[in-house]
């Protein structure tokens, strides 16, 4: 018997010797597998959080709507998430809940104006000269409709801020809602693909593009003639784009004025020359 444990000890032996890498490489396999599924988990636990009628309260309470809110955190990349998740882990119980609720919603709203103020990322070869503005960075011109859209925001934020009250600041808001529909068709617009955002095999691939100082989102499903394109991108890249249906999609009043952000039905995109 003792014989047969010495040669069992000594196989154990060559077989730590012989096979170090391949038992390595296990363990990294399993530590990756735990840590997707731990991904999964957060960002479940993020939606739960953003389906409660209570926070569904406190983001209308704040003036951004339900809808707006979930969108935007299907688009944010997974560190984010997990910072959210995090947040969400150090609930207290009782009475202190919906004091908490309710600064736990004005942190999110934070990291989602954060995560959309950010610049894109450069593509290879950028500097930071290039990241002044999508006209510094991509040699094809703007449509005009592009440029003039841009050119009246700017025009109404400077109208925005001079207002001597909110009820004055508000009229220049309602103003702003007359230059979608003049905008006519987004045809060959420019920019540059800031973001692709996918969730656990959806149907649906979240883009965000960037023009100007502006982000563009659209929701693509699989197989549509943006999603083909997309899936051959990377973020970074500056693009040429078309859609339909360009409207505000914004969390704050401030915000559609002088810090716009829209969304659109992609129809095609493709690579910038």
């Amino acid at each position: 018997m003792k014989l047969f444990y010495k040669l069992v000890s000594q196989l154990l032996v060559v077989c730590m010797i012989l096979l170090p890498y391949s038992a390595q490489a296990g363990v990294i396999g399993t530590d990756q597998a735990i840590a997707s599924a731990q991904d999964l988990a957060n960002r479940d636990k993020v939606t739960a959080f953003m389906n409660r009628g209570d926070v569904v309260k406190q983001f209308e309470a704040l003036g951004i709507s339900a809808a707006t809110a979930k969108e935007r955190v299907n688009a944010l990349t997974q560190e984010e998430i997990n910072r959210i998740a995090g947040k969400i882990d150090t609930a207290p119980a009782g009475a202190m809940i919906n004091w908490w609720i309710g600064t736990a919603v004005v942190l999110i709203a934070l990291i989602l104006w954060w995560a959309y103020m950010t610049p894109a990322p450069l593509p290879p070869g950028g500097t930071e000269a290039t990241q002044k503005g999508t006209a510094d960075r991509i040699t094809t011109p703007m449509p005009s409709n592009q440029v003039t859209l841009l050119r009246r925001f700017e025009e109404a934020c400077r109208s925005y801020a001079a207002q001597p009250n909110e009820i004055r600041k508000s009229e220049v808001l309602r103003g702003t809602a007359s230059f979608y529909s003049e905008v006519g068709k987004v045809e060959g617009w420019v920019g540059t693909l800031k973001r692709i955002s996918t969730y656990q095999g959806s149907s649906n691939t979240t883009l965000v593009i960037k023009i100007g100082t502006s982000n563009v989102y659209s929701n693509v499903r699989i197989g549509s003639p943006a999603y083909n394109s997309a899936a051959n991108m990377r973020e970074g890249q500056d693009i040429i784009f078309s859609g339909q249906g360009l409207r505000d999609f914004n969390l704050t009043e401030r915000g559609t004025v002088c810090n716009p952000n829209f969304k659109i039905d992609l129809t095609s995109l493709r690579h910038a020359p």
